[in-house]
């Protein structure tokens, strides 16, 4: 007997764990979704998140680049992906999760998906690893999301469910946002 598939109850349980998730793992941050439009929706982005390449920046505390974007589950960089894609589009014409790690820049808003970003100095009071993430439609920021995490998180063994949740808070700002509240029947 096939079980039916309950969009909204999905959907509903995304609203509570993500919260939960985010009190249990101690980690502050802020989320910014003033950029998203009716056509981005939770239904739309979250599909593709598994998939989706990540563009990385910066490195983890004590490994190299090329050691940070090869712990990252879907890690890539312009030039990665280009060399192994030699017909395709640029990444930056993708849609992808740009992530900025460890370091204490991260770009402007108007920035994040361009090939080019312009960098600010980003305040880190704790001390901790700053994970600095955006959800790009090709050039598009759709959301973004910058959070401290302790340095285990993003071990070999943890940088998955650290880069999950990243994800689902990117999705979470999606839920949120007022482009996806309906507007009142009179």
């Amino acid at each position: 007997m096939k079980v039916p598939s309950f969009p909204i109850v999905k959907k509903a349980s995304l609203l509570l764990s993500v919260p939960a998730v985010l009190l249990l793992a101690g980690c502050q941050g802020t989320l910014h979704n003033r950029w998203v439009n009716e056509a981005d929706s939770y239904d739309r982005w979250s599909p593709q998140m598994a998939d989706m390449p990540i563009d990385v920046h910066g490195t983890i505390p004590g490994t190299t680049h090329a050691d940070t974007v090869a712990r990252v589950p879907q890690g890539t960089t312009a030039t990665r992906y280009a060399a192994k894609n030699p017909q395709a589009l640029g990444l930056e014409s993708l849609p992808r999760v740009v992530l900025y790690v460890g370091g204490d820049r991260m770009p402007t808003n108007a920035s994040y998906c361009s090939a080019a970003p312009v960098l600010k100095t980003a305040d880190n009071d704790r001390g901790d690893v700053m994970v600095a993430s955006a959800l790009c439609d090709g050039p598009r920021l759709v959301v973004r999301s910058r959070r401290e995490v302790k340095a285990d998180d993003l071990s070999s063994v943890q940088i998955a469910s650290t880069l999950n949740s990243v994800k689902s808070r990117l999705l979470f700002g999606l839920t949120i946002s007022p482009a996806q509240t309906p507007d009142e029947e009179y």
